[in-house]
């Protein structure tokens, strides 16, 4: 059976979100996960032990299911998943993946940055915590990370 994580109310902007990406949690690595979930102590024992903060994985969107398709799969790095993620502790986790390298800059093989994810998601913490790490608000978005897989 697998475990989607659905709509948080712990998001860390104000008012109500119309839509959070349905993620297939049983495909995320353990870090990308603890990066997705903002579990601070689990994600700084990953980046502790050496662990790539721009090290991507797949990620499963389940956001169609309303219309019974599949949603996308694309793959996005911890920093991205920091950013949507709908945990009060996502702009601190978005803080310490910037800290340990990050690079704001990189897209999801789908081509959209970490900064888009926070804006997407609503998340205007971890969008002003992306924008103080040095991501660009007028970066031209490529296929940055699907160049480098």
């Amino acid at each position: 059976m697998k475990t989607i994580l659905r709509d948080y109310p712990n998001r860390s902007t104000e008012g109500a979100v119309p839509y959070h990406p349905y993620i297939v949690a049983s495909l995320l690595t353990p870090f990308h996960k603890a990066a997705f979930e903002a579990d601070l102590p689990a994600l700084g024992e990953f980046l502790a032990k050496g662990y790539d903060p721009n090290e991507p994985a797949l990620v499963r969107d389940e956001g169609f299911v309303w219309r019974k398709e599949p949603g996308p799969s694309y793959a996005a790095t911890p920093l991205m998943l920091a950013s949507s993620s709908a945990s009060k502790h996502a702009a601190e986790a978005v803080r310490l993946l910037l800290v340990s390298g990050a690079d704001p800059s990189l897209g999801s093989t789908v081509g959209d940055t970490a900064l888009w994810f926070a804006a997407a998601f609503f998340n205007s913490a971890t969008a002003r915590a992306l924008l103080d790490g040095g991501a660009r608000p007028n970066q031209l978005i490529g296929n940055e990370m699907a160049a480098s897989m």
